[in-house]
């Protein structure tokens, strides 16, 4: 996404125009001990994901498995006069497209 096509292994350590909040959890997946990987699961869990977009986004993609009040939930977040939240996930929305 940020580097393009990965056509080789080296690609991998070409850090590029990935963003600084995401490099020690990027660096940390890439170490050659493989024991000493972390985790996907974990890398998703880094303070750049940490952001209305993305949690919005986690939360609509799962949205078929969430159960009735989750859903009340977070309808009535949206809708209950969250503008902040809103108009930060439409700049983050926006953001994304650009490097996207």
């Amino acid at each position: 996404m940020y580097n393009g096509e990965l056509s080789q292994v080296g690609d991998l350590q070409k850090l590029g125009s990935i963003p600084k909040e995401l490099l020690p959890s990027y660096k940390a997946m890439l170490t050659s001990v493989p024991k000493q990987r972390l985790p996907p699961s974990e890398f998703l869990t880094c303070a750049f994901f940490k952001n209305p977009f993305v949690e919005t986004a986690l939360f609509l993609e799962n949205f078929a498995l969430k159960e009735s009040h989750e859903k009340d939930s977070f309808f009535k977040y949206v809708v209950g006069g969250n503008g902040p939240v809103i108009r930060s996930f439409v700049r983050t929305f926006d953001r994304s497209i650009e490097h996207g």
